[in-house]
């Protein structure tokens, strides 16, 4: 008997050392913080700097600690900027912001999204291993793409065309989009130069004689209804800009 509940409290004590052990050295830190991240857009075959181009920037929150696999859930921060004359951007660091209970700043955080109008749109983010802990306990996060130069290549082809390259960019902004993703009414709202844009796309493609479907791109008239924003917060649509 004695035997019994003396492994058992061993059993416990591992056990119990274990957790501290993994807190100690696996828990995502409380607070977050960004370094800044600069860059520039040009043309790919030109090198000619890319003017007005907007950039986004998503530090995406996921769940589970690694232990269920990765599952998204609602970002933490989220920057959106436009190139200047000589295609260089500048995004401000952040924080220090405290992490939602049981989330952590994803090893390939932050997501940078380039577009600008008769280019393809691209998206980068950090290279990591998904199992990499050590990323995840950074509390000052960075970008390896900052510094970096971004080649756009130009779009050929006609307007009805342009629709996949406007949905993959919707695409990689689901976690603004979709509740799936952990996202509110209102998130698409931290990103209102490129919802102009789609806005902007969507009519024109709608009003195409025989365009594609546009029901993968996002529109204020969509975001507007469904969404329970004061209306003093309501991007106004094109027809009233």
């Amino acid at each position: 008997m004695e035997t019994k509940q003396s492994l058992k409290k061993m059993a416990i004590g591992y056990a119990v050392f274990g957790l501290f052990i993994w807190f100690i050295f696996y828990y995502p830190p409380f607070y977050y913080s960004a370094l800044p991240i600069s860059g520039k857009l040009v043309d790919e075959e030109s090198g000619e700097p890319l003017e007005g181009a907007i950039v986004i920037a998503i530090w995406q929150l996921e769940k589970g600690f690694g232990l269920e696999g990765t599952i998204p859930s609602r970002f933490m921060k989220v920057s959106e900027v436009l190139t200047d004359q000589e295609g260089n951007y500048f995004i401000q660091g952040w924080g220090p912001l405290r992490r939602p209970g049981g989330t952590y700043l994803g090893n390939f955080s932050p997501l940078l999204i380039y577009f600008k109008d008769g280019y393809i749109g691209m998206g980068r983010s950090n290279y990591a291993d998904r199992f990499n802990y050590d990323d995840r306990m950074d509390r000052v996060q960075n970008s390896q793409w900052d510094g970096e130069t971004i080649k756009l290549k130009k779009f050929i082809g006609e307007l009805e065309d342009y629709y996949n390259v406007l949905w993959g960019t919707s695409m990689s902004l689901e976690v603004l989009f979709n509740p799936i993703f952990g996202a509110q009414p209102c998130d698409w709202k931290n990103i209102p130069l490129m919802i102009e844009k789609f806005d902007d796309y969507y009519r024109l493609l709608k009003e195409n004689p025989g365009g594609r479907n546009t029901y993968h791109i996002p529109n204020l008239e969509l975001l507007n209804g469904k969404g329970k924003c004061d209306s003093k917060d309501v991007i106004p649509t094109s027809e009233s800009r």
